[in-house]
């Protein structure tokens, strides 16, 4: 009886440890591979961390700091939980900078219960890494120069024929200079034009245009908008070329302006060049010479006192 119930315990299989289970005295689990135990100096190489723990703690954050004297960078996280256990493994790109042997001491691994409590902490393994350098001590090959090699310096023979070329080129660049400048010199004191009479011109020159096509019947009304919101910049220094005709309207300034008569003058004008630039229907030569008539008005009401005018 003895003997049977002995080879019956032989054929029954071995139980495995499964991934998703943690060690027997414990419920935290860190450690650490290289995918090479010999790298060279300065080069690349990876470092894989795998952190396990039970899902009622919570685990602190991994750095980078606890791979030195290496020199680490964090390149692909994951994580994934099964059977009330996480599992995380990260992947650091790493770097060695000395010819010893590199030693990362044993880290750490601590995780607080979320129920509260003394904390947990576990050890992981000690991980050596051999370094060998780039090149070979017995044979380094030839130096390598940091850069092109220094041009032999230009004979100081060639110096009165370059400072002679020098002189005789400012010589003729003198008057085309000194031209310029007078020309900017009088541009500058030329006293701007005050906005009134920029936008005066303007419709003068829209009244003696008047459109005949479908074309010019657009750009007429572009033109008129664009004349009666430059006018409105400059003499009230509002943003009437960013804002919508309905935004000026709105505005305090519009409002206020909404209780004269040249005030609604202003918004039939704005509002009949919107209709015609976005499709509406086009006005005909009358309506044209009509919307030119209100704007001559607005601008003659509008016009500041003398010594007043806005730039």
């Amino acid at each position: 009886m003895t003997w049977a119930v002995l080879i019956m315990l032989l054929l029954l299989p071995t139980p495995t440890v499964s991934r998703d289970t943690l060690p027997p005295d414990g419920d935290l689990e860190l450690r650490l591979f290289t995918s090479r135990e010999e790298v060279e100096l300065g080069l690349a190489f990876l470092v894989t961390i795998e952190r396990r723990w039970m899902n009622d703690l919570i685990p602190e954050e991994c750095r980078a700091e606890i791979l030195a004297p290496l020199f680490a960078r964090l390149i692909e996280s994951e994580r994934r939980e099964k059977g009330g256990v996480t599992e995380e493994v990260l992947t650091f790109s790493c770097h060695a900078f000395s010819l010893d042997g590199i030693v990362i001491a044993a880290p750490s691994f601590t995780a607080r219960p979320r129920s509260g409590g003394p904390a947990r902490t576990v050890q992981g393994n000690r991980l050596a890494i051999a370094v060998k350098p780039l090149l070979d001590p017995a044979d380094p090959g030839p130096a390598e120069l940091p850069g092109r090699m220094l041009q032999e310096p230009a004979s100081t023979a060639t110096w009165p024929i370059g400072a002679a070329i020098l002189a005789a080129f400012l010589v003729l660049l003198y008057p085309i200079v000194r031209r310029r400048s007078r020309q900017g010199k009088k541009e500058r004191s030329s006293p701007p034009v005050p906005p009134f009479e920029t936008a005066m011109q303007r419709l003068e020159r829209l009244r003696e245009a008047l459109p005949a096509t479908m074309d010019e019947m657009e750009r007429f009304f572009v033109e008129a908008s664009e004349m009666m919101r430059e006018y409105l910049a400059r003499r009230y220094s509002l943003p009437a070329l960013e804002r919508t005709t309905e935004e000026l309207l709105v505005s305090p300034w519009g409002r206020s302006m909404m209780d004269s008569d040249h005030g609604r003058d202003l918004a039939e004008i704005l509002r009949t060049c919107d209709a015609v630039k976005f499709g509406g229907p086009l006005p005909d030569e009358a309506g044209c010479t009509r919307l030119l008539d209100r704007a001559s008005l607005f601008l003659r009401r509008t016009k500041p006192a003398e010594g007043t005018e806005s730039k």
